[in-house]
Formats: C-alpha cells, structure tokens, sequence
C-alpha cells in the first residue's frame, strides 16, 4: 500500500501494521507524531501490557515527541529524506527518547 498523507498513514496503514510496530518498539511506550499541514494532525502509537494501538495523541506523557510538515514527512515516508537528516537540519523536532523516534525509520519507509 502506498500512503499519500500522514491521515492515512496514521489512520489506514498503522492499524493494519501494529505487529511490525509491536517489534519495534520496547515495554510500555508512548511516541507521538505532530503534522502541521494538509491531512496533518497529531498522533500516537502506545505499546503497553495489552497491546499497541494507534489513536489520536492524548495529555498523557509521551516517551518521545515528533513535529514536522506534512512534505517532511511523506519525504521521510517515501524515503526521500531520512529522518536523521531531517532532525539534524532542524526540519524534524525530537523531545525525549531520539534512539525510539530513529528506531522507527524503517517502519515509516515501509509505506513509502
């Protein structure tokens, strides 16, 4: 499936991927991902005891925070730009954990 917006990403392809996410990321988890722009919004996938799931982020604590455009990030889905590239030039903004928002590279290119 390729994705065409970060909506569908989160709303379509997630959902249908949760074991490849599941493998990803360690324990109880937390990762939110905030899309300014055209079919933006703000995400969070959550791995805990009972499962992952994918849902509308919440104001709970969070072990990492993303924020980017939406053309930074379906460049980062289609593998056009890597996310740490994009950390680094300050297109892309990591608060917490930035070994788990690396850790999902792979996954997000997967939609690409």
């Amino acid at each position: 499936m390729t994705v065409t917006t970060p909506r569908e990403f989160f709303e379509s392809f997630v959902p249908r991927s949760l074991a490849a996410v599941s493998g990803l990321l360690p324990g109880a988890v937390v990762v939110a991902f905030h899309i300014d722009g055209p079919e933006g919004g703000s995400w969070q996938l959550e791995r805990d005891e009972e499962g992952s799931r994918v849902g509308p982020a919440d104001q709970g604590p969070k072990d990492c925070e993303l924020w980017c455009s939406t053309d930074i990030f379906m460049r980062m889905l289609d593998g056009t730009l890597g996310s740490s590239r994009a950390f680094l030039s300050g297109q892309l903004r990591i608060a917490g954990d930035v070994g788990l928002a690396m850790a999902l590279e792979g996954f997000l290119n997967e939609a690409g």
